[in-house]
C-alpha cells in the first residue's frame, strides 16, 4: 500500500509512533486504526481498494500501516497531541480520535481531544 487517500489523516498519527522529532502535533480527522476505520467510514471504496481488498480477504494489510499497532510508542515517545475531531464527519468519523486520545492519556502523553459537534468532514 502506498499513503495516498489517507495521508493528511494518517502523517501525524504515523509520526507519534515513530519518531521523536516534534514538539508536539496536532491530528484532525484522525485515522487511527484501518480496520476500524473500514467498518466506520461512509466511503468504503478507498480502504478496500489501497488495503487490496476486505480486511479478511488480505490478512495484516489494514494493519501495516496502522499507527494503532505502535501504540506503546506513544508512551516511549512521549510528543504531545491535539486531537480534533467532527461529530459529522462520516468520512473519518470520530471513533479513531478517541481511541487514540483514550490511549495517550492512559499512557500519560500531554494530550487535549477538541470536538467539533456540529461539522463535517
Amino acid at each position: 500500500m502506498t499513503l495516498s487517500r489517507h495521508d493528511s489523516f494518517i502523517w501525524m498519527n504515523w509520526f507519534a509512533v515513530n519518531t521523536g522529532r516534534f514538539e508536539c502535533l496536532i491530528t484532525h480527522c484522525s485515522v487511527w486504526n484501518f480496520e476500524s476505520m473500514w467498518g466506520t467510514t461512509d466511503e468504503l471504496w478507498f480502504d478496500e481498494h489501497e488495503h487490496g481488498g476486505l480486511p479478511w480477504d488480505v490478512p495484516g494489510k489494514y494493519a501495516e500501516f496502522g499507527p494503532h499497532e505502535k501504540v506503546a510508542n506513544l508512551g516511549k515517545l512521549e510528543t504531545p497531541m491535539l486531537v480534533i475531531h467532527n461529530d459529522l464527519d462520516f468520512r473519518c468519523p470520530d471513533r479513531p480520535g478517541h481511541e487514540l486520545f483514550t490511549a495517550l492519556h492512559r499512557l500519560r502523553v500531554p494530550s487535549k481531544m477538541f470536538n467539533l459537534p456540529d461539522e463535517g468532514h
